[in-house]
């Protein structure tokens, strides 16, 4: 049984903060020193499997497996430095914080003193488990600063976005299509007649474009959701777009063989309103901003920073 750690690391543009359960490495020698800190090799194999589990990595090119190790010691090398910040600036974790930590990390072991022949079995002791605890959890707060806190959208921006980029929240005309596809062949033009005399006797359309549809919406049987003007092929798009609502159209022959639809509803072109369209603006102009403030924050960080990269 490995013990589980807390691992922290950026989520992607968003440079959101998570906690997982991760595997604490064994001692091993140190790939690289920050500050004269040591990283090992045991830590980066385990950030590598991390990223990229083995099963994904067995088969991968060397120039692939050599990426990824650059990036997993990429990632270590940020988190021992925004460790030695959180420090240096007197981040503190308090007893209530930590002690609710740990009791939740020893929970997730049910049977009695496996936590400690856990860390027994991976040489970790007692003292270096808590100070990777508290390293985590100093690492979330100082991220928090630097990043979440600097990267909160006021909603005079939102509105400000709107009114300046207002012709990107103009919705085309829409229809709420379901449809029965047949790709051109011999016995085509047969199976369109026979699901549409299916459809006309009642069954439900569901069960008629699952059977009798030869399109990757056959699985949710011929329902396409919303389609908008300039989605669809021109032949197809006024086949859609001047079918009365309702009602069974078809089969009709195009391009791409025969379609028989059935448009649900129509919706005409509008302008969203600001507050439908808030909602996307803030998600658009926040992970905007997270990636900018996580960009200038590494930036800080590696300034004056004396990294090391050493043989492995």
């Amino acid at each position: 049984m490995q013990v589980p750690g807390l691992i922290i690391w950026w989520m992607g543009a968003a440079a959101g903060l998570q906690l997982l359960a991760g595997v604490l490495p064994e001692p091993q020698a140190p790939v690289a020193r920050i500050n004269g800190v040591a990283v090992t090799s045991g830590e980066l194999d385990a950030e590598i499997d991390r990223l990229a589990p083995s099963s994904v990595t067995a088969h991968s090119k060397s120039a692939d497996k050599a990426a990824l190790r650059k990036k997993a010691l990429d990632e270590l090398i940020v988190r021992e430095l925004a460790y030695q910040k959180a420090k240096q600036q007197k981040f503190t974790v308090p007893a209530a914080e930590m002690n609710a930590t740990v009791a939740r990390i020893k929970g997730r072991y049910r049977a009695a003193g496996s936590f400690n022949k856990a860390l027994a079995a991976d040489q970790i002791s007692e003292q270096e488990f808590l100070h990777r605890v508290e390293k985590d959890l100093l690492l979330r707060k100082i991220y928090k600063r630097e990043i979440d806190d600097k990267s909160i959208i006021a909603r005079s921006e939102v509105d400000d976005y709107y009114r300046t980029h207002k012709a990107r929240f103009l919705e085309p005309e829409s229809a709420w299509l379901l449809q029965v596809y047949v790709r051109e062949s011999e016995e085509a033009k047969s199976k369109a007649d026979e699901a549409l005399s299916k459809l006309k006797s009642g069954t439900p359309f569901f069960d008629v474009a699952y059977t009798y549809s030869e399109d990757d919406y056959r699985v949710v049987g011929g329902d396409y959701g919303w389609v908008h003007r300039g989605q669809l092929a021109p032949d197809v798009e006024k086949l859609v777009f001047s079918a009365p609502t309702k009602r069974l159209i078809g089969p009709v022959h195009t391009s791409f063989g025969w379609h028989i639809v059935q448009v649900q509803e129509h919706r005409p072109a509008r302008q969203l309103p600001l507050e439908e369209a808030r909602p996307k603006i803030t998600d658009s102009l926040h992970r905007e901003r997270l990636a900018r403030a996580r960009e200038e924050f590494l930036k800080r960080l590696r300034e004056n920073a004396r990294i090391e990269y050493l043989a492995p």
